[in-house]
């Protein structure tokens, strides 16, 4: 690797290949899981923890998975609707301060009239903007992963994609991840922390409201 890496990119990698182990190591899936996983297949290409690991080493101060047209797929949730959350990510350390995009859509089958057809809802995480609108770590809807008609989310062309940004507990791109983790697993996802990965939501969540989470 020619580029230096500091601590906290060393961190983000490690945590965003962790979460692509997630998906891998889901031994079985529901019928439903697996059709939503079959249809999305087809235009959001998974990428492996091997490929993105390849691919975060080869470029550590900055990387944009959609350029290579590949995804993170994280483990699906059924508690209610059931839907897959397929994740897209962009960082720039060499920015001071660093900046984060993470933009995650969340994949369902709608039945109706006998008929099912693949919807999605997407949320983007991102670091304070420069200039005068939104200073702050925040969450806004998504209509599609970047401006080409390729990713435009299936359903979702009514959502309001420019207000509101929500404020979140997030000083910096490791802390907006954990607070997109949580917010997609709740406190389950703690459960599923060891090793390294534990380490470092630990030391993170220190500094944030989340430390009531009781790790």
């Amino acid at each position: 690797m020619n580029q230096p890496v500091n601590m906290e990119q060393r961190e983000l990698m490690d945590l965003l290949i962790w979460i692509a182990q997630l998906g891998d190591k889901v031994q079985s899936v529901s019928a439903k899981v697996q059709k939503i996983q079959e249809r999305t297949a087809i235009n959001y290409r998974k990428i492996r923890d091997r490929e993105l690991e390849a691919l975060l080493l080869s470029a550590p101060l900055g990387l944009r998975l959609l350029d290579r047209n590949v995804f993170i797929y994280l483990p699906a949730i059924e508690k209610g609707t059931c839907f897959v959350p397929i994740l897209g990510v962009e960082y720039d350390y060499s920015l001071h301060p660093p900046e984060i995009h993470l933009k995650v859509a969340l994949f369902l089958i709608s039945e109706n009239d006998g008929l099912e057809t693949l919807n999605a809802i997407g949320y983007r995480f991102e670091t304070p903007h420069e200039g005068v609108r939104h200073r702050y770590c925040h969450i806004q809807h998504i209509i599609r992963f970047d401006q080409s008609e390729r990713y435009k989310l299936p359903g979702a062309e009514w959502v309001p994609w420019e207000y509101p940004a929500f404020p979140v507990d997030a000083q910096d791109p490791i802390e907006l991840l954990i607070c997109m983790l949580v917010s997609l697993y709740d406190i389950d996802i703690i459960k599923k922390l060891d090793g390294k990965t534990k380490t470092i939501f630990e030391t993170h969540i220190q500094r944030m409201k989340l430390h009531n989470l009781n790790l």
